[in-house]
């Protein structure tokens, strides 16, 4: 099953009331709150806030999405007080901050080890763990996600898809199939982008027929899954209504 929703990063200025009232107008069902500026890690209180009124409004918490980097060894029990006030069953990390093609073999080994330092954590709470899949990291590209989860080897670890940047649209579906066909998906991030001839990036709404067949594809992979809007062209609340309406007309 397919829940649609969003990540409260969108909508940064909002306050947490805001984004659960726009998300219920809608018609979503599911916010993965953020660390960033709407719960942040550690603040169990804010985090209880989050979660009754979510609650109370009918949506759901699917996920914790934490600005944590693995690699840095940090303190990731406030991210898990976090997460288990929020009542959310996982927790997205960050996988570095080295693209693939360049890391070293000991920052490598250093993400890895730190990536199964916080499943085992977050295990010992029944959350899982999963890795956010962007560039400039370990998980830049399906065949890179798939190595750094095969790396981590870890049954508590899962990872999320979004479309790499840097490919063309008709590149982005066999990417994801390969992602799918693992079999260690989580949820996904929806956005859509335009990559003119100098390289700059333009927010665009959200393409439904690309948005069909990725969802499609998700659908292949056994469980729950969520597709989460991620910014939105203009950053206006009627953009986010449109992406919104088109995710659920899927």
């Amino acid at each position: 099953m397919i829940k649609m929703g969003i990540v409260s990063v969108s909508f940064r200025k909002k306050s947490i009331e805001e984004v659960i009232d726009i998300v219920k107008k809608a018609g979503l069902s599911v916010i993965e709150w953020g660390s960033d500026v709407h719960v942040p890690q550690g603040d169990v209180e804010t985090a209880k806030k989050a979660r009754e009124l979510t609650l109370a409004a009918g949506l759901e918490i699917p996920s914790y999405g934490s600005y944590y980097h693995l690699g840095s060894n940090g303190d990731f029990v406030p991210f898990i007080e976090s997460a288990k006030a929020l009542g959310a069953p996982n927790i997205r990390v960050w996988a570095g901050k080295i693209a693939s093609a360049v890391i070293s073999d000991a920052d490598r080994e250093n993400i890895v080890n730190d990536a199964r330092r916080v499943c085992d954590l977050a295990a010992k709470e029944g959350i899982t763990i999963s890795v956010e899949y962007h560039n400039d990291s370990m998980t830049d590209s399906a065949d890179a996600d798939i190595a750094f989860l095969n790396m981590v080897n870890h049954d508590n670890f899962y990872t999320y898809w979004q479309q790499p940047l840097e490919l063309r649209d008709e590149e982005q579906l066999p990417e994801l199939l390969k992602v799918v066909n693992y079999g260690r998906l989580k949820n996904a991030h929806a956005f859509q982008y335009n990559r003119n001839e100098e390289g700059g990036l333009t927010k665009l709404p959200l393409n439904g027929k690309l948005w069909k067949d990725y969802v499609l594809a998700i659908e292949k992979h056994p469980g729950d899954h969520c597709v989460l809007i991620e910014f939105v062209s203009g950053y206006t609340d009627e953009e986010f209504f449109k992406d919104a309406e088109t995710l659920l007309s899927l």
